[in-house]
This record gives C-alpha cells, structure tokens and sequence, in this order.
C-alpha cells in the first residue's frame, strides 16, 4: 500500500478535522495473507477553515501489510499540520482450507456471510460429516456421510442467500437415509413416513415428516428429541440458517397458488421442482416460488440410494403434496423420474440445510 502512504506534517495551514468514508472498497472480504486493497474507496476529509475534500491519497492504512483472521477492520489515518484524524472500514478476512472439506463449519459460515463463497467452492463439492444419534427406532452411529452442495445463494430473492447443501454422498453414491420400513407402508409414529395416515392435508408444514422425524423448525442448538436434526454435530447445527422454503402447505387433492406458503426450516426435503425442473405431479403454482437446485440442473445424479446400501437404489420423499389426490406426496422414483406416493409408506430422505 506504498502508493497511499504519505502522511503531512508540519506547521500552518488548514487542519483536518474529521475523515469520513463515503463510498467503501469494492472488495471487503478477503482470505488470510491478502492484504486490503483500496480500489473503489472515496474517503471525505474535512479541515478547520471549512474545506471539504475527496481524497485520491495522502493518507496511510493500517494494517499496510497481511491481513489476519483476527482483523476486522482497517484504520485510515490522515495527518496534517500535527494533527491526525481517522476512520475505519469494517472487514472479514477468512480462513479456508484448500478444500471445502478441509475448511471448518464456523468458516464456511463467514464465507456465506460474506456472499464470498462462490469464489471458493462450487456446486458438487463435498464435505463429511458425521451422524449419530436416535431417531425414534433408527439409530444413526458413527456414520461418516459427505454433504455436498446444491447451490449457492439458491433463490436467494425469496429464500435468502447463503450455501445450499444436501445429505449426501457415499462414495460416487446419492444416498438418502432410510430405516428399516424402507419401501413399505407403516403406521409406525418413528419410521420416515410423511404422514402416519394416509393423508396430505395440511401439507410439508403441518406434516409428520417436518415436525417429528427432522425437527425441521428447530432450534438448532437443543433440537427436538427423536428428530433428525438432532442427529448431526453440534458444530454444523449451530451455523445452520432458517431459510424460506415455499410450498403447497394445504393438499388436499385442491391445488391453488394460494396453497403455496412459507415455511421457515433448518432442515428439508426438496421438492419436486428443486430436483427435476418440471412439476409433473406437484401444485404447479410451486414453481413460481421456487427454483431447480444448480446441482441438478447441472446433470447432477438423480437416483437416490439407501445410505446402508450405497448400490441399492430406492424411492426418495420429496416434500411436495401430489396435486391432485389427498393421500399422496410427490417422490423421486428408483430410476431418478418423477413420482409419487402414499403418505405413510416409508423412503429414503434426501435432507437439504442452509450455512
């Protein structure tokens, strides 16, 4: 930053009095061991005789050389006639690995935040996790799944930015989790059912799926017990986000565009549309809240597999309601199309978060 230091010292002439930022940098967000760089920034200088001036330099930047994880912000300083005055511009500075699975939650969070990681990672880049815990009668130990992303700030005008993921990957598998009902029509209150009837009324909102099997509205940081949210580490269920997802939250058999409403989760199932680009059995009126995730869009692999076994495929849930029947919610059928089926048959869970 040699070109912007040039501190004044001296005796007479004006003094300034404040300095102020009136137009920030063009880059903010910057990787440890870049070092801050001023292009685009208007600083105004005011001096005791009522001068106000834009300056193109003259004044110096501290830190002038590395920036650390720790450095939030930068000084401006200008000093003239003996005196000095300054201001700041606020900064993140981050710390990634040389992969997505090599970088912390905590990070890839700051990265969202920032609206930086698009120039980090990319749809298809995979992370691992690892699940444990009860989910009713299915019992998740030590079960190492990579999550990958979908998209990056997906939808973002109507569901927020931020780094769309789905569970997961085993090896060059899709894989959904599934329990032991997998395939079958059940009664069971814990098996991976969307309803324990066969019914879709009340839609993903007021469903089994949502509110007793993912714990989909949280909290995050003491979820619900029995609930698949539960089951993930503590680290990546603290940086998860709320994010908007809109669907037809009536069924019925009745589809209509007022059906499509908001729900705020932590976890969901995708719909039909975020996977293949149509609604063939949804409410069609989803798609206009809605968008095909990029991973898919993409040619990304559609067959879902049983994540206890990565080579058999399966039926999977998506939280769409079929739109023109009462007992049915839309699939993805064990060939990666379209489908749907009754609300109390048990399929693998092709799980979606947000950091």
């Amino acid at each position: 930053m040699g070109g912007y230091v040039m501190n004044m010292g001296g005796g007479g002439g004006p003094r300034p009095e404040t300095l102020t930022v009136k137009q920030p940098p063009a880059r903010t967000t910057y990787l440890v061991g870049d070092t801050f760089d001023p292009t685009g920034m208007a600083i105004e200088a005011r001096y005791d005789d009522g001068t106000v001036l834009t300056l193109a330099g003259g004044y110096s930047i501290e830190p002038s050389g590395q920036l650390q994880q720790s450095d939030t912000q930068v000084t401006v300083s200008l000093t003239m006639g003996g005196k000095t005055v300054t201001t700041t511009v606020e900064i993140a500075v981050l710390h990634v690995g040389e992969t997505l699975d090599a970088t912390s939650w905590a990070d890839i969070k700051k990265a969202s935040d920032a609206r930086f990681a698009a120039n980090l990672w990319k749809t298809g880049d995979k992370k691992t996790v690892t699940l444990n815990g009860s989910v009713w009668t299915t019992r998740f130990s030590n079960l190492a799944v990579d999550v990958f992303i979908l998209g990056i700030d997906h939808n973002a005008a109507l569901e927020g930015s931020g780094v769309h993921f789905a569970v997961g990957r085993i090896g060059d598998a899709l894989v959904g989790l599934a329990d032991s009902y997998c395939g079958m029509m059940t009664t069971n209150t814990g098996a991976f059912t969307m309803n324990t009837s066969n019914a879709n009324a009340g839609g993903w909102s007021k469903s089994h799926m949502r509110v007793d099997l993912l714990g989909a509205d949280g909290p995050n940081t003491r979820p619900k017990t029995n609930t698949l949210l539960g089951v993930f580490p503590s680290d990546l269920r603290t940086v998860m986000k709320r994010v908007n997802k809109y669907t037809d939250n009536t069924g019925g058999g009745s589809p209509s565009e007022g059906n499509v409403t908001r729900t705020q989760d932590y976890l969901f199932l995708l719909s039909e549309y975020e996977i293949q680009n149509a609604c063939t059995y949804a409410n069609p009126a989803e798609q206009e809240k809605q968008a095909c995730y990029a991973y898919f869009a993409e040619g990304g692999a559609k067959v879902i597999h049983r994540h206890s076994a990565p080579t058999v495929a399966a039926v999977g849930w998506c939280r769409s309601p079929r739109a023109d029947n009462s007992q049915y919610f839309c699939t993805v059928s064990a060939s990666g199309g379209a489908g749907s089926g009754q609300a109390s048959y048990s399929y693998a869970l092709l799980i979606g978060f947000v950091v």
